[in-house]
C-alpha cells in the first residue's frame, strides 16, 4: 500500500505534466482537425459553400478544394504525359500545402501533401508552367494568367474558373497539322482531379449527382479551308474514370458542347458507347437531352443538377457485355478515381468557358 507522501508526489507529477502540456499548447498553437466547411482563410474566406439547391442534404461532395484555394498544378505538354512543369499559386496567396488539417470524407484526419487540382495542356506549343513566359494580372481576388495560347482566370473567393484556349494561335491559324492528326493529337485545356484513398465504393452510394454552374463565353471559328471539315470542331467535355477491382477503368462522361454538331446537326444529343481494345478502356457518353432541352447558347448561364446513377450503372453493364472484365468484377467495388473538365479542340477555334461551381455529390446508403 502506497504511503500518503507517495500519493502526494504522484498527484504533483501529474499536475506538472499537465502544466507543461498546456504551456506547449499555448506556444505552438495546437489545433484540432477541422472539417472543410469550418476552415477559414484570411485571403479568400470559406473553403467551400453549403450544398447547392437540388442536392440532397445527406450528400457529400467528392471533389476536394471546390474553390481552387490551394492553387493548381500544371501538367506538361507532351500528349499523355503526367509530369508537373509548374503551378498557379495566386501570387503566393494560395493556401499553403500541408498547413491545414481537416477531416477527410472517410473520417480520417488529413493534411494535403499537394494541390488537389491540375491543369492539362497536352499538345500545346507553349508550356503554361513556364512562369517566365506567362503574364499575371490581379483584380481583387481574381487572378488571370495568360501566355498567348491559353488564359486561365481563377477567383478563389468565389470558386469561379475561366478556361480560354486560343487554338488559332496553337495551330498558326491553319488546319491542325497532318503530323498531329496522324498521331491523334489535338489541343487540350482541362482541369482535373484524381481521387485518393477516401473515395467511397459504388456499393456505399445510393445516388450520384453531378452539379455544374457554367457559361460558354465565346466560340470563334477561323476559316482555314480545311481538308477534313468534320474535324473542325471544339468540344467541351466532362469525363470521369471509375476504377478499382479491374485493371481496366471505365470512362464515363458528357459532351456538353460540340461546335460541329451544333452547326451541322443542330444538337449534340450524345448517347454513345464504344470499346476500342487498342485504347484499352470503354467510353460511354450520357445523352445530353436528359439535362438540356436545346443546344447550349453562347453567353447563357446554365445551372444543372444531373442525377447520373442509372447512366453510370448502364456504362458498367455495357462494359461487362463487351467482355472488358470478368463476372467476378462487381459494380459495387468500383470507385471514382479521376475527373477532367474543359476543352478538347482539334479544330482552329478560340473558345472560352467559365465555371462558377463544380460538384460531384454522393448520396450515401
Amino acid at each position: 500500500m502506497k504511503s500518503k507522501g507517495e500519493n502526494v508526489k504522484r498527484i504533483i507529477s501529474v499536475l506538472l505534466v499537465l502544466f507543461i502540456f498546456l504551456i506547449c499548447s499555448a506556444c505552438f498553437d495546437v489545433k484540432s482537425a477541422k472539417t472543410l466547411s469550418e476552415i477559414e482563410d484570411e485571403n479568400f474566406g470559406s473553403y467551400c459553400d453549403d450544398l447547392p439547391e437540388g442536392i440532397p442534404d445527406t450528400a457529400v461532395n467528392m471533389l476536394h478544394d471546390e474553390k481552387f484555394q490551394y492553387g493548381i498544378n500544371i501538367i506538361q505538354t507532351p500528349y499523355g504525359k503526367r509530369d508537373m512543369t509548374g503551378y498557379l499559386d495566386y501570387d503566393g496567396n494560395a493556401r499553403f500545402v500541408g498547413a491545414d488539417s481537416y477531416v477527410s470524407r472517410s473520417g480520417f484526419n488529413t493534411i494535403p501533401a499537394n494541390r488537389f487540382w491540375s491543369l492539362t495542356q497536352w499538345t500545346s506549343k507553349m508550356d503554361f508552367g513556364d512562369a517566365a513566359n506567362r503574364n499575371l494580372t490581379i483584380d481583387g481576388t481574381k487572378y488571370t494568367y495568360t501566355n498567348g495560347c491559353k488564359t486561365v482566370s481563377i477567383d478563389p473567393a468565389k470558386g469561379s474558373l475561366t478556361l480560354r484556349a486560343n487554338c488559332g494561335e496553337e495551330y498558326d491559324y491553319k488546319e491542325r497539322s497532318e503530323y498531329k492528326r496522324q498521331k491523334g493529337e489535338w489541343a487540350h485545356l482541362l482541369i482535373e482531379q484524381y481521387g485518393d484513398g477516401d473515395q467511397y465504393k459504388m456499393g456505399d452510394v445510393k445516388d450520384i449527382y453531378y452539379y455544374l454552374d457554367f457559361s460558354i463565353d465565346e466560340v470563334i471559328k477561323y476559316d482555314v479551308s480545311p481538308k477534313y471539315p468534320s474535324e473542325q470542331r471544339a468540344q467541351l467535355v466532362w469525363y470521369f474514370g471509375f476504377g478499382g477491382p479491374s485493371p481496366t477503368p471505365i470512362w464515363f462522361g458528357l459532351r456538353l458542347f460540340d461546335s460541329y454538331e451544333s452547326e451541322h446537326i443542330s444538337w449534340a444529343v450524345g448517347e454513345t458507347y464504344s470499346f476500342d481494345p487498342g485504347m484499352g478502356y470503354p467510353l460511354y457518353l450520357a445523352p445530353n437531352d436528359e439535362f438540356f432541352d436545346a443546344p447550349l447558347k453562347i453567353g447563357e448561364r446554365y445551372i444543372r443538377v444531373m442525377k447520373m446513377t442509372d447512366f453510370v450503372h448502364y456504362c458498367y453493364e455495357m462494359a461487362k457485355k463487351s467482355n472488358v472484365f470478368g463476372d467476378n468484377v462487381k459494380f459495387e467495388d468500383f470507385r471514382l478515381w479521376n475527373m477532367n473538365l474543359g476543352w478538347e479542340v482539334p479544330g482552329t477555334f478560340d473558345v472560352s468557358v467559365t465555371f462558377n461551381r463544380i460538384g460531384v455529390y454522393y448520396d450515401l446508403v
